[in-house]
């Protein structure tokens, strides 16, 4: 009988913390996210290219950007194939 509540006691145990150790995971997530929020509320930007480079910086999507001349040359190759 003791080993019994022994053995049920180690299992809620193990219970507890595995639980524990997914809320910690979790709250280091949010904590992180609300981070970014809270720099990019409070960061002020004085051309609108700043905060959609910002953007995307936050979204890791600047290295999928390309220059300007490239997206145009590929509007005029898409209007060119089109006619």
């Amino acid at each position: 009988m003791k080993e019994a509540v022994i053995e049920m006691s180690k299992k809620r145990v193990q219970y507890i913390e595995r639980d524990l150790e997914r809320a910690e995971n979790t709250l280091k997530v949010m904590t992180q996210t609300e981070s970014a929020k809270a720099k990019y509320q409070s960061k002020r930007f004085f051309k609108s290219v700043d905060l959609l480079n910002y953007e995307a910086e936050l979204r890791k999507e600047a290295d999928r950007i390309t220059s300007e001349n490239a997206v145009a040359e590929g509007f005029v190759g898409l209007a060119t194939a089109a006619v």
